[in-house]
């Protein structure tokens, strides 16, 4: 009991924070995309995980009560276009506490433009804790972290013109990097500081400066009710 009480409370005082800060006209997540320093290149990074579905290798879920899941043609077919209710495969066990990207091609196949979406979720513990990048065909992402059970929009649907719409694929990246700063004309990572970087197809649509910690280790792929989705490849690397 004591400790949902303290859950409870500290959930409360992220919501009081948040408010203040934007009541005072201070944004303490959202900054624009401007001004923003290339990292380092996936050519020089290491690849911890990645899966093309040329097989089943990776032994992803292909049997479900509530969508038609196949792997085939290097392809990972969700399929929900006759179902209701969101729909979400996880996988994994990965470490999200440092540096990292996460990045995945993915494309609707069937669904009404104007309602359906899809994308990647990160640091999934279960349906009560997570983060996920979203994108919508006509052109809209959002992003959010749902905490405690509790789902805390940290940008809601956006127009963007990096989106490819109708059933076209779209390549979605998050990267989290260490926030840098200068000794001595030396750059070094300030410890426990982090910054999240979104991109769609390889532009980058939104960062943030700071982000809640997610307590999970599992990635996951996320659509919409009358959705159909298939997904290209995934791949997560490290500095």
């Amino acid at each position: 009991m004591r400790f949902e009480m303290r859950r409870e409370v500290c959930l409360l005082k992220v919501h009081i924070v948040l408010f203040l800060l934007i009541f005072a006209g201070v944004c303490p997540l959202v900054c624009d995309a401007q001004g923003v320093v290339p990292d380092i290149p996936d050519s020089m990074r290491k690849v911890i995980f990645f899966d093309d579905f040329e097989d089943n290798r990776n032994e992803w879920p292909v049997e479900s009560d509530h969508a038609r899941l196949e792997i085939k043609n290097g392809r990972y077919t969700i399929d929900r276009s006759e179902k209701t209710g969101i729909y979400t495969v996880s996988y994994g066990d990965f470490d999200f506490r440092g540096e990292f990207s996460v990045e995945c091609k993915m494309r609707k196949v069937e669904g009404d433009n104007r309602s359906i979406w899809y994308g990647i979720v990160w640091g999934r513990q279960s349906e009560a804790d997570y983060s996920n990048f979203l994108v919508n065909p006509s052109g809209k992402f959002s992003l959010a972290i749902q905490m405690q059970n509790d789902y805390l929009p940290a940008l809601d649907w956006t127009l963007n013109a990096a989106i490819e719409g109708n059933n076209k694929f779209n390549v979605l990246r998050v990267e989290r990097r260490g926030v840098l700063f200068d000794v001595l004309d030396h750059r070094s990572n300030e410890k426990g500081r982090f910054t999240y970087y979104f991109s769609i197809n390889g532009t980058l649509v939104q960062y943030f400066e700071t982000w809640p910690e997610v307590p999970g280790d599992e990635i996951a792929f996320r659509l919409s009710e009358n959705a159909k989705v298939e997904v290209d490849y995934i791949k997560i690397t490290v500095p």
